[in-house]
């Protein structure tokens, strides 16, 4: 009895270091992981619209800076889908084809 005694101590024991051991490599892990997403820094946020600080905006002062400007699209906003206007008609036009014109035939006339 005193050898299945001893038995379940040694195994006791070898079950707690391989628990001390597995979670000192959790914690390394853990860490690695930590000083990992600490290097690849913050996702910059996109600053919100400020209508006042638009209305006081500068305009550019030479063709340069005119180039690298904003065009009124870029800072139109989108329609929400709900909210969706219908396509305007085109006011163009296209010529009335006859049928007596023979465009893209590929009979000649002998």
């Amino acid at each position: 009895m005193l050898s299945a005694l001893q038995e379940t101590v040694e195994f006791k024991t070898s079950l707690i270091t391989r628990l001390e051991k597995a979670e000192r490599r959790l914690e390394e892990f853990e860490g690695r992981n930590a000083h990992e997403e600490m290097e690849e820094g913050p996702v910059p946020q996109e600053r919100e619209f400020n209508e006042g600080e638009a209305e006081c905006a500068l305009l550019p002062e030479n063709d340069n800076e005119a180039e690298n400007w904003p065009s009124g699209a870029e800072w139109a906003f989108l329609p929400d889908d709900d909210e969706e206007k219908p396509m305007e008609m085109s006011s163009i036009r296209e010529p009335k084809i006859e049928d007596d014109q023979n465009f893209g035939s590929c009979h000649a006339e002998i």
